[in-house]
């Protein structure tokens, strides 16, 4: 019964991990001495970076950062920011119950995202920050389930029936840090220039694996808010686009798998020049390739030589449905009496944060909703203020290969604001918010695959020149042969039914 020598049975990856958890963080910052006093805090906005991970002992470790950019207004009036972190962990159990799992090597693809942050002044210079971290865990590991043999038999007499289900395999791989660079040109001297905020994205615009490499492309949003305080009261805007292309080892990748990528910026350093400012950016980005696989399995088996008993069990198996990059430019109007803006009001900055709250399969397509929530700071009769207001969204791919039944899905979409812009026409203003999505999306189904087969007493075969059967409607030639413990081949021949053909035309079988 072992079915490792032909991998009848060899699942390349099996769920052992499908968890969501989050986790409450709160910290007390105190800021330096040449940052200037909290006046009034603005906006507060949080990035959470990839953790790095670690599986042992049974469980998977996610340990990241998370970066908190906090603006506000200074003592003297002025806009300022000050960027703070502090350190995440998650300790995810891993479901190894399985006896052929193989703990070696798995695979995991974690999603962590910022649900909610929310800042308190606790004096001139030191700030509380809570936040509450979201964290989806799908975990994949190579499993082999052979059924188990259970007394004496001779192995040539056992007929097994093979079936095949579609299993997913997702392949994920990243690169070291790449650094980016850019130069902004000023016009007027630098040593007035004081930089206020700096705010990044980034826009994967095409993935493709071939020939165990992953190729990803695409472009860095940089938006660096300064002020010029010998000439301005009020913050200028820059926006930088610098395009990127990286080229990643990834074994096994081939030009036949659906695709996906992310990024995001780990740091930026600014450096004043002469006549501008240079930047260096540092570009972290991880790619997934995922494609299905038809596996056989043992579902069924007998001996012709002795009676058996059989024990099945049912089998939670994924198969690949979209990994893919998407992406939406949501555009909503608002009235400014509705969000309580002030006419006259000069708009400085404006940051969205995008959240999914649903996805589901509709006739076909994958649809995901959820919120943007934007955040404005504007500056009306000599003072910043902000405000936040909120707009749905709705995402949708067209996607035939969804069945159309009730089965269950596992989604990652990984949603980013890429651009936001903002007008105002007096009564009413626009907003464009450009968002970048991620997705990896999986269909669960079952399967009964033999457990175990136990082998009795020798069988007693009929007595007679001829055994004649006439078969129901609903019998095929696996159950026949089953029922009289006698070979599927042995069958045909007799009957003359050709390979793969059925017996719903035959009145009787010579047995």
């Amino acid at each position: 019964m072992d079915s490792s020598k032909n991998n009848i049975g060899y699942f390349p990856q099996m769920p052992v991990c499908d968890k969501h958890l989050s986790l409450d963080l709160s910290s007390d910052f105190s800021l330096p001495d040449y940052k200037s006093e909290v006046r009034r805090l603005l906006m507060t906005r949080a990035c959470v970076q990839k953790p790095s991970e670690y599986i042992g002992n049974g469980e998977a470790e996610l340990e990241g950062e998370i970066c908190y950019t906090v603006l506000y207004l200074g003592a003297d009036g002025g806009l300022y920011s000050a960027n703070l972190s502090e350190r995440y962990s998650f300790a995810i159990p891993l479901d190894f119950n399985s006896r052929n799992v193989d703990t070696d090597d798995v695979t995991l693809i974690p999603f962590c995202t910022c649900e909610s942050v929310s800042t308190r002044v606790l004096g001139p210079r030191k700030l509380s920050v809570r936040s509450r971290i979201f964290c989806h865990a799908l975990a994949l590991s190579p499993a082999l389930y052979s059924p188990e043999a259970v007394g004496a038999h001779n192995s040539a007499s056992v007929e097994n029936l093979v079936c095949e289900t579609p299993a997913i395999h997702i392949i994920k791989c990243e690169n070291e840090p790449v650094l980016l660079h850019d130069f902004i040109p000023l016009d007027s001297q630098v040593d007035n220039v004081r930089i206020v905020d700096c705010s990044s994205s980034v826009m994967i615009n095409e993935c493709l694996a071939a020939d165990s490499k992953m190729n990803v492309k695409g472009d860095v949003f940089l938006k660096v808010l300064y002020c010029n305080d010998a000439e301005s009261d009020t913050p200028l805007s820059n926006v930088r686009k610098l395009p990127f292309s990286l080229q990643m080892d990834c074994e096994d990748a081939n030009s036949g798998s659906d695709c996906a990528a992310c990024a995001y910026v780990s740091d930026e350093h600014f450096e004043f020049s002469e006549n501008g400012i240079e930047l260096e950016l540092a570009l972290n980005a991880c790619a997934y390739s995922a494609s299905n696989k038809s596996v056989p399995y043992i579902c069924d088996a007998y001996s012709t030589e002795k009676n058996s008993s059989n024990a099945t069990a049912t089998l939670n198996v994924l198969s690949s449905v979209s990994c893919a990059n998407g992406n939406l430019t949501q555009s909503n109007v608002f009235s400014l009496d509705d969000i309580k803006l002030p006419r006259d009001s000069k708009i400085i900055d404006v940051c969205t944060k995008a959240s999914v709250s649903n996805q589901s399969a509709e006739n076909g397509k994958l649809v995901i909703t959820g919120t943007c929530e934007h955040q404005l700071i504007y500056y009306n009769d000599g003072e910043y203020s902000s405000l936040i207001f909120a707009s749905p969204m709705r995402y949708e791919i067209d996607s035939r290969s969804i069945p159309k039944d009730d089965a269950e899905y596992i989604w990652r979409a990984d949603v980013c604001p890429i651009s936001s812009r903002v007008r105002s026409d007096g009564e009413r203003l626009y907003v464009d918010a450009e968002l970048e999505f991620c997705l990896i999306i999986c269909r669960k189904s079952s399967v009964e695959l033999l457990e175990s087969i136990t082998f009795g007493d020798p069988r007693t075969k009929a007595k007679g020149e001829m055994l004649l059967c006439y078969p129901d409607s609903d019998a095929t030639l696996w159950s026949v042969a089953k029922q009289y413990g006698e070979t599927q081949r042995k069958l045909r021949l007799q009957n003359s039914i050709p390979d793969g053909g059925d017996i719903s035309k035959k009145k009787y079988l010579i047995i």
